[in-house]
């Protein structure tokens, strides 16, 4: 068969296709080989991304406290009456005021005392002698029952506490007066958590 330069240039091109082919083929399976690849990188690091989150939401969903308004310290008792209930420890004694005298209670025990009045205004005076054995004043804000009242503090020279908080009215709810003593820090701290525990019973204040 007699060759032309066609010829030969045709059958180099053939022989060229040939051997490249193959080489095309690998190299295409190579590329959807990666592609397939890098897609479950991607969706695996996705879902453990979102794994991660939805664990680290859970966990602060258990973890994060309740708030509970003015709770009571535990195995506390409660002195609970018509117009409203307060806390002591079970180791205190706690009355309510008798028949006649304003609607409060008497709370105390050998190192402290709490007296608290409804709906009546109570101004403190001391004698004398009282006033002699003060050795400071402080004065404050408490929150009681969900309103903001005044604390007054007297500190004496025994080491001891006079405290006098006085609680505004609302529409909904009476001005209610604490006079308390305490004979030491600890004492102090006890009176003053009795105090954050009232709370009143505003439907029986409206039904007045």
């Amino acid at each position: 068969m007699k060759l032309t330069a066609d010829t030969v240039i045709l059958n180099i091109v053939q022989e060229i296709s040939l051997s490249i082919k193959p080489k095309e083929d690998k190299l295409k399976t190579i590329v959807v080989s990666l592609i397939f690849v890098i897609i479950f990188a991607l969706v695996a690091f996705t879902a453990g991304l979102q794994l991660g989150k939805t664990g680290q939401f859970a966990t602060i969903l258990k973890t994060e406290p309740v708030a509970t308004k003015s709770a009571a310290p535990t195995g506390w008792q409660l002195l609970d009456e018509a117009g409203f209930s307060i806390a002591y420890p079970k180791d205190w004694e706690a009355k309510a005021n008798p028949a006649g005298e304003p609607e409060g209670a008497k709370i105390k025990s050998i190192g402290g005392k709490v007296e608290l009045w409804l709906l009546v205004a109570k101004p403190y005076t001391f004698s004398e002698e009282q006033a002699g054995k003060q050795t400071g004043k402080n004065e404050g804000k408490m929150k009681v029952d969900g309103r903001e009242g005044t604390l007054a503090e007297f500190t004496y020279d025994t080491g001891g506490y006079y405290l006098v908080v006085e609680v505004p009215a609302t529409l909904t709810a009476p001005m209610v007066t604490f006079w308390a003593t305490a004979g030491n820090d600890d004492y102090k701290k006890v009176v003053l958590d009795i105090i954050n525990s009232f709370q009143s019973k505003v439907e029986t204040q409206k039904a007045k």
